[in-house]
């Protein structure tokens, strides 16, 4: 019986380890597709350099999948249309709840073991803190209360409605539900709100799931399929346990080539090959992806600003759309974050023109501060090395 042969995928975003990955592929011979996930928060940069990288180099042709959202957004459609008007005349309380934090890997392995040998676990993430009082209120803003381990935070509710009020929040609402083209766009109206570090939907709905469903699922009924990854061990401690080679959820095999390369050799590649680097990198970007990106720094943010003011433009609007799309009117691209010092509306979550000038300052808003220098810096996780980490 002949051996079907292993059908290879190159992840590519634009950056400088999925590009030295493209080259190491062309330099190894073997036949391979490239794809690109477009998120629509992209810089034109990244795609321009993508377009090009095959006429530069000789390699194949970068694919671009996009993930298309008119189903989710229609059933959201029904969904409010049916549901919201009796919602809103009620109106509903904010209220309290616990987000408990990421467990670490050693957590992990525990709760595994404890699983395969029915034993115990000796660790615990329930809160230490006592809830906060609510007052049970319908509106206001409070600033999320720190916890061992996670935090409390506070979901903002809405007063009730007339019905004249509510029937044209819906039709606004209702209007809005129809596909803009745009994938994060959509994504953000289906789901009524940002993505946020406690809710990172954004990379898995984004990239890995047209990228699965576009061009791996496909290609596995052809055979075995090996994707390789731009990730590097010195990126960040998580990537660093990673595996050069496992085996992936989808059915596919993915191999880390470049993971124990230094950023010095990845440029090394670039050069060896006559390949510039991204054009961002030489404009002051440490990283190449969504611009910006939800888990940006706070120079990040003021180096988009600055530089690109059209992506901030383009965020503003976003957060009037994704805020007359939802129930609660309100949307910001940065996570709710609040800041009692914030002149214009004291306690209030803060929506991009606020972050930007807030950016720009020495110091500032406490639980700006706060929240930006918790970021481990330089966008997304992505298992499929879809996102960029940083330049260093």
């Amino acid at each position: 019986m002949k051996a079907t042969s292993i059908q290879h995928l190159v992840n590519v975003s634009g950056g400088k380890d999925s590009t030295a990955v493209y080259l190491r592929a062309i330099e190894l011979g073997r036949p391979f597709r490239a794809v690109f996930a477009d998120t629509g928060n992209e810089d034109q940069r990244v795609y321009d350099y993508i377009a090009e990288l095959p006429n530069r180099t000789g390699g194949p042709v970068v694919e671009t999948v996009r993930a298309d959202f008119t189903r989710q957004l229609a059933q959201h459609r029904d969904y409010l249309i049916k549901e919201w008007p009796a919602e809103l005349i009620a109106g509903r309380p904010g209220k309290w709840s616990f987000r408990r934090r990421r467990e670490t890997l050693a957590e992990f392995e525990e709760l595994a073991v404890a699983v395969r040998t029915g034993g115990t676990i000796s660790w615990t993430l329930e809160p230490t803190i006592p809830k906060p009082d609510d007052g049970n209120v319908f509106d206001g803003w409070r600033a999320p209360v720190p916890d061992p381990h996670g935090a409390w935070v506070w979901s903002a509710g809405f007063q009730p409605m007339s019905t004249e009020e509510a029937a044209e929040v819906v039709r606004v609402a209702a209007a809005l539900h129809e596909p803009t083209g745009n994938p994060f766009l959509d994504l953000c109206i289906s789901k009524g709100r940002f993505p946020s570090r406690m809710a990172q939907f954004c990379t898995e709905e984004l990239k890995t799931v047209p990228i699965v469903e576009q061009v791996v699922l496909p290609m596995l009924k052809a055979g075995p399929v090996l994707q390789w990854l731009g990730i590097r061990a010195d990126e960040s401690a998580n990537r660093a346990k990673q595996a050069r080679f496992n085996r992936h959820e989808s059915g596919s095999m993915v191999w880390r080539p470049i993971f124990d390369w230094s950023v010095e050799q990845v440029w090394a590649q670039h050069r060896k090959h006559g390949i510039a680097p991204n054009p961002l990198y030489a404009l002051g970007m440490g990283r190449v992806g969504c611009m910006p990106c939800i888990n940006c720094r706070k120079s990040e943010l003021r180096n988009i600003a600055d530089l690109f003011p059209d992506h901030i433009d383009r965020i503003r609007q976003w957060e009037e759309i994704v805020a007359s799309a939802n129930k609660r009117r309100s949307a910001t691209f940065f996570p709710a974050v609040t800041d009692p010092t914030d002149a214009d509306r004291p306690g209030s979550y803060s929506r991009i023109d606020t972050l930007v000038e807030w950016s720009r300052t020495a110091r500032g808003g406490r639980q700006f501060d706060l929240f930006f220098q918790a970021q481990a810096g330089g966008g997304c996780t992505s298992d499929l090395g879809l996102c960029e980490r940083n330049a260093a």
